[in-house]
This record gives C-alpha cells, sequence and structure tokens, in this order.
C-alpha cells in the first residue's frame, strides 16, 4: 500500500510514516515505478505495535532500540539480556509514575473532601483568599496540600 493508504489506517499521518522511516524503525517493501514508497502489512503491524507501546507510554528513543536490538547483537543471549535491561528501566519509570499518580489521586480525593464540607456548610460569602483561608473548615487542617492552596 501507498504511504498515504498507510496513514489513513493507521489514523496517523504521512510525516509519522516518513519520520518512522527516517529513525530506521519501518522501511518500505519497494517503490513503484512511478517512486511511491510501498508497504507491507507487516509494517503496517509494526506500526500498530509502535502505537500500542507509545500508549503504554514507551518512548519513541526505546522504541526503536528495542527493534535495533536484534539487528544489533550476534546472539540470542545476547540479545534477550539487551531486552531485559530495556523493559527493567521502562518498569522503573513505571512504577515511579503509579507512585506518584497514586499520590496525586490521593491529594484529589483530599481536595474534593475538603470542597465537599465547604459546600455543606453553605457559606454565603463571596469566595476570595482571604475568606477561604479563616473559613474554619480550612483551619481546622493541619497542613494543605499545594493542590489546595492552588485554588485558594
Amino acid at each position: 500500500m501507498k504511504i498515504g493508504e498507510l496513514a489513513r489506517e493507521l489514523g496517523t499521518s504521512v510525516r509519522t510514516i516518513r519520520y518512522y522511516e527516517e529513525l530506521g524503525i519501518i522501511e518500505p517493501v519497494r517503490r513503484s515505478k512511478g517512486g511511491f514508497r510501498l508497504y507491507s502489512d507487516k509494517e503496517l503491524r509494526k506500526i500498530q505495535m509502535i502505537q500500542n507501546l507509545q500508549l503504554l507510554d514507551f518512548s519513541l528513543s526505546r522504541i526503536r532500540h528495542m527493534f535495533t536490538i536484534r539487528r544489533d547483537t550476534k546472539t540470542g543471549k545476547e540479545a534477550a539480556s539487551a531486552i531485559r535491561k530495556v523493559l527493567e528501566e521502562q518498569l522503573r519509570e513505571a512504577e515511579y509514575k503509579i507512585t506518584r499518580y497514586l499520590q496525586m489521586k490521593e491529594l484529589i480525593h483530599f481536595t474534593i473532601n475538603l470542597v465537599d464540607e465547604c459546600a455543606g456548610r453553605e457559606c454565603c460569602k463571596k469566595p476570595s483568599r482571604e475568606v477561604c483561608e479563616r473559613c474554619v473548615v480550612i483551619q481546622s487542617k493541619p497542613e494543605l496540600p499545594l493542590l489546595v492552596q492552588a485554588i485558594l
């Protein structure tokens, strides 16, 4: 299929396909008589895999590295070791992000509960930093997270 057809099939741009080609991740099977790049279903599946890995937060440079390991290694053992290293790095990053997201989740829950307390008091004053800082709901909290401080 031509590059435009491939891009439409994948829901991406022609520029993205060309960029993957520049990175050496994919390559056209051949060119038509008119000079058009022609791609196979194999390249389509490879790009789908790239898109899925990116959804899982793999960087394009890491994906590229994974695709080149088989080509650049001499033995299966060497390739397996290199892939393991890449995956361990990705796992460390994922665990760090999971920890940060869990912290953010707690912060958002705290802030929602605080906002619910404020709404439950049926405050009739115009909200302002000064009014909210003097509110008993806010003053009853020993420490306010940055998110709460930002919305005060």
